[in-house]
């Protein structure tokens, strides 16, 4: 059997979607339920726990898309455009969700890829 692995990609000077379906594991079912967190945050990192954000490039509020457990945070280009040094690296998009995001309950974590658009 064969896959096929989809990279992800971000490109400076472009609008980025933040989109995240969220779900937790529950161990008295053994199974993943739809998450619903008070609030959440998405941030762009140098590193996949997150403890090093690009400058200006942090904490964006996520918001519920109407579909439960879903939510996304839209980055313009004017943030996108702080990503020009990271051309070529692999930076992280991490997700915080819960009542104190200091101590979340869910952190996700998606590694993208900085690529130039191809119209510039």
């Amino acid at each position: 059997m064969t896959s096929t692995a989809t990279r992800k990609t971000i490109q400076p000077r472009n609008t980025y979607l933040a989109r995240i379906e969220l779900t937790r594991y529950v161990a008295a079912s053994n199974s993943f339920t739809v998450w619903t967190a008070t609030s959440g945050t998405v941030s762009f990192c140098t590193d996949a726990l997150g403890a090093s954000p690009i400058a200006g490039l942090s904490s964006f509020p996520l918001t519920e898309s109407g579909t439960l457990g879903t939510y996304y945070a839209e980055i313009s280009p004017t943030y996108t455009n702080l990503l020009i040094p990271y051309v070529g690296q692999t930076i992280y998009q991490v997700v915080r969700a819960g009542a104190n995001l200091a101590v979340p309950d869910l952190d996700g974590v998606v590694p993208l890829l900085v690529e130039q658009p191809r119209y510039v």
